[in-house]
């Protein structure tokens, strides 16, 4: 409560009985949590909490060693959010742990590398975008680097990642290891920080397209988890997550390059390795073995093996899928055109901002 009087202010601290007490009628229009929702949120967040600790444990436990990824080798957990509130807070935690890890990353070790490597802030430039850009290749390829990692860590001895036909082995996965869960709400949530993330950087050339990739990739997880399909869920990250290091690689190569006066030819060279590689990889996974998964999950999924028809969910599932393929094909035609230019000079971000380099305000005349 406050009195304010002749520009002064008093805080008055009063208990929640107090201000019960009091039957103000301002209270009539004041929506005052109870004991009982506090209760509840708090035994929400604490119970996420706990489960995402245990999934992250479980992680860490399968790609340092400590125990192999195999049925049996520790109690398994359900899938489909068969524990909804656990599921859904853990989501909450890991896309929280998420946004905060990437935004200080990006806002201090990233910046830090930049300044190492030379690449600095164009004198007298009203923006800081050289830096901000190389910051930003670093989050996407320390991410996509490390999600490759545990992927492999976890899922390499996984027949159903290399032969298509094993993800319907045995339909749905009523129960999982929770390494595998861990690494699912994992990658969840990097889409999900993504999106704030979008929301909050400049905007991009295609943001509506990276935007609508994003709710595509976080609803087929989500429903995957839900339907208990992580198999199909599993490659499609995996596979999305294969080229992206090698365009990130190239722009920070290109970025040191630019950063050395051109100097370091070697450099350059190494810039146009990186984003061929990308560009091969890119069409591999995206347009070759994806529509590979589509046709699975159409033609060989449960229909097939189970001859069952496909559930409502398990259609929207295949709908989503198929919805990124456009999203795929206009990409790729943006790395045609990254790829003309790389013939002319050199390896470039397509996707950039409207201001693309460091730009120093307009001089202005000298009025006599």
């Amino acid at each position: 409560l406050e009195r304010r009087s002749h520009q002064r202010v008093t805080m008055v601290f009063i208990s929640y009985k107090e201000l019960q007490a009091m039957n103000l009628p301002q209270l009539s229009r004041v929506s005052l949590p109870n004991k009982a929702t506090s209760e509840a949120v708090y035994k929400f967040l604490k119970y996420g909490l706990l489960e995402t600790q245990y999934l992250a444990e479980n992680v860490r436990d399968v790609v340092t060693g400590k125990r192999g990824f195999e049925s049996g080798a520790v109690p398994q957990v359900p899938t489909g959010f068969k524990h909804a509130k656990n599921d859904i807070a853990s989501i909450i935690w890991f896309t929280l742990l998420m946004f905060l890890t990437v935004r200080l990353l990006q806002s201090t070790v990233f910046p830090m590398i930049a300044y190492v490597v030379g690449v600095r802030k164009t004198p007298g430039a009203q923006k800081n975008v050289k830096v901000a850009k190389f910051a930003e290749s670093c989050r996407e390829i320390a991410f996509y680097s490390l999600s490759l990692f545990l992927s492999y860590r976890v899922f390499s001895n996984e027949s159903w990642m290399y032969n298509l036909d094993e993800m319907w082995k045995f339909d749905r996965q009523y129960m999982v290891d929770p390494a595998f869960k861990g690494l699912y709400f994992f990658e969840a949530s990097w889409y999900l920080a993504g999106m704030i993330s979008l929301l909050l950087d400049a905007k991009k050339k295609d943001f509506y397209q990276m935007f609508a990739h994003h709710v595509f990739t976080v609803l087929l997880l989500m429903i995957s988890f839900h339907q208990s399909h992580m198999r199909v869920g599993a490659v499609v990250f995996v596979l999305h997550n294969i080229s992206d290091p090698f365009l990130q690689l190239a722009k920070l190569f290109k970025y040191t390059y630019d950063a050395s006066g051109k100097k370091l030819t070697i450099l350059d060279v190494f810039s146009t390795i990186s984003f061929v590689v990308f560009m091969i990889m890119f069409f591999l996974t995206r347009l070759v073995y994806y529509p590979m998964v589509i046709h699975s999950c159409h033609f060989r999924g449960p229909s097939f093996f189970f001859d069952r028809p496909h559930e409502p969910l398990e259609n929207t599932l295949i709908g989503l899928l198929t919805a990124l393929v456009p999203i795929h094909i206009f990409w790729f035609y943006l790395i045609i055109k990254v790829a003309q230019k790389a013939l002319k000079s050199s390896v470039d971000d397509v996707r950039s901002d409207s201001d693309d380099e460091d730009s120093a305000p307009p001089p202005t005349k000298k009025t006599q």
